[in-house]
C-alpha cells in the first residue's frame, strides 16, 4: 500500500495544472489570423499584453496556405481567429465580433449615396483567400472537416442586388490579402468591398473614403476556435479572455 500511495501522489503531481501567472509568464502563444483581423485586433491586444503580461510573446500565422485543422490538431496553433462553418466536435468556438460589408474608394473621390446602377458601372476589387481551383465551395475552404471562409465579401448579396442590371458586377481585381487595397484605390476608379471594421481602420490610416453599399449584406461572425483538449487550461482561458477584451469595441460597433 505505501508504494501504491506514493505512485498515486506522483501521478497527481504529474497531471496537476500548474498555476498560471500572466505577469510572470514567459510563454509563447501561436495564433492564426488573416491580415484583416490582425489589423483591427493587434493594437488593443498588444496594449493589454504590455500591461498584464509584458514577457509573453505572440506568433501570428496566416490562416491561408496552411492546413489549419491539422495545425490545431497537432498543437502547433493555440487558437485560430476567423469565420468558420459548423466546426467538428473536437473544436470549441467563441464569438469575437460581427461585421457587414461596405464600399471603399480613394479619398479624393466623393461618391455620396450610390445605387445599384452606379455600383454596376464600377470596377470592383475583392479579397479571396482561395479560389474554386483550390477546393473552395460557396466561399469556404474545407480541410479535415473544418470549413473556413475564403471569400471575404458577400458574393451572393452582390449578385442578387445586380441581377436585374444591364451588366453583371465586374470583379476587376481579386486579391489574396487586404493590405494592398489603399495603394490600389489611390488615384484610380476602382472601388473595393471590405469588412466595415477594416474600412474604419483604413480611414484612420490612409486616404480612404467609405460609403454604404446599396444593398444589405449578411452579418458575419468572427470567432475564436481552439481544440477541446485545452478547454479549461488556465493559460489558454486567459488568452481567450484577452482576445475578447481586445475586440470589445468591435462588438459595440465602434
Amino acid at each position: 500500500m505505501p508504494q501504491v500511495r506514493e505512485a498515486l501522489r506522483s501521478l497527481e503531481a504529474a497531471v496537476e495544472q500548474p498555476r498560471f501567472v500572466p505577469a510572470a509568464s514567459t510563454r509563447q502563444f501561436t495564433l492564426a489570423a488573416n491580415d484583416f483581423t490582425t489589423m483591427v485586433l493587434a493594437s488593443p491586444l498588444l496594449k493589454i499584453l504590455g500591461l498584464e503580461a509584458p514577457a509573453i510573446d505572440l506568433i501570428i500565422k496566416p490562416v491561408t496556405r496552411i492546413d489549419l485543422a491539422e495545425q490545431i490538431d497537432l498543437g502547433r496553433i493555440d487558437v485560430a481567429i476567423g469565420v468558420f462553418s459548423d466546426p467538428p466536435s473536437r473544436f470549441r468556438t467563441s464569438l469575437l465580433f460581427e461585421y457587414d460589408d461596405v464600399l471603399i474608394v480613394g479619398g479624393k473621390r466623393k461618391l455620396g449615396r450610390i445605387d445599384n446602377a452606379a455600383l454596376a458601372r464600377m470596377p470592383l476589387v475583392v479579397v479571396s483567400f482561395g479560389g474554386e481551383q483550390e477546393g473552395a465551395i460557396g466561399g469556404f475552404i474545407s480541410e479535415r472537416g473544418l470549413a473556413r471562409r475564403s471569400e471575404m465579401y458577400d458574393r451572393a448579396a452582390l449578385e442578387r442586388a445586380l441581377s436585374e442590371s444591364d451588366r453583371p458586377p465586374r470583379i476587376a481585381v481579386s486579391l489574396p490579402h487586404f493590405l494592398a487595397l489603399p495603394a490600389l484605390l489611390a488615384d484610380s476608379e476602382l472601388a473595393a468591398i471590405v469588412p466595415r471594421p477594416l474600412a474604419r481602420a483604413f480611414e484612420r490610416e490612409h486616404a480612404i473614403t467609405a460609403c454604404e453599399l446599396p444593398y444589405a449584406t449578411t452579418p458575419v461572425e468572427v470567432r475564436l476556435l481552439w481544440h477541446e483538449r485545452i478547454e479549461g487550461e488556465p493559460s489558454h482561458d486567459w488568452l481567450h479572455d484577452i482576445l475578447r477584451r481586445a475586440t470589445a469595441d468591435l462588438r459595440r460597433g465602434r
